[in-house]
């Protein structure tokens, strides 16, 4: 069975069940064809609490917390961080591929890892940073 590794920072939890939960259905519905760990990167700064009950023995989850300080010279550095964060995690189990939701921050972490990587950009990624000159010079 395949092993996938999921990352995100838009995951439902017990503070906001419907965040994300777009990932949360895909899973579910690919869960009887791979195994999957879904990474759920947050600030120190965020609180999240996630359900565990409502996975399944072929769903794995943990929860990554990176450091990032709010000013936007340091935003670069976000996916860094998140990217240590997930060596970490994958030195503990061989994933088969990477599957990253949206582009910033996670999809800049796994651009770090030496995975077959696939990166889902979702339209808020393109509308809300297009013009950004820190992410896109």
């Amino acid at each position: 069975m395949k092993k996938i590794l999921t990352v995100t920072h838009s995951f439902p939890d017990d503070f906001h069940p419907a965040r994300g939960i777009f990932i949360l259905d895909e899973i579910k519905l690919l869960e009887h064809s791979a195994s999957f760990t879904i990474a759920v990167v947050n600030t120190f700064f965020n609180r999240i609490k996630l359900n565990h009950k409502v996975f399944t023995p072929n769903i794995d989850i943990k929860k990554l917390s990176y450091f990032s300080l709010p000013f936007k010279y340091f935003k670069i550095k976000k996916g860094y961080y998140i990217s240590k964060k997930l060596k970490n995690l994958s030195r503990y189990k061989d994933f088969d591929i990477i599957h990253s939701h949206f582009l910033i921050p996670t999809g800049l972490s796994v651009s770090y890892l030496d995975k077959p990587t696939v990166i889902t950009i979702h339209g808020s990624d393109w509308n809300i940073h297009k013009d950004d000159y820190i992410w896109f010079p």
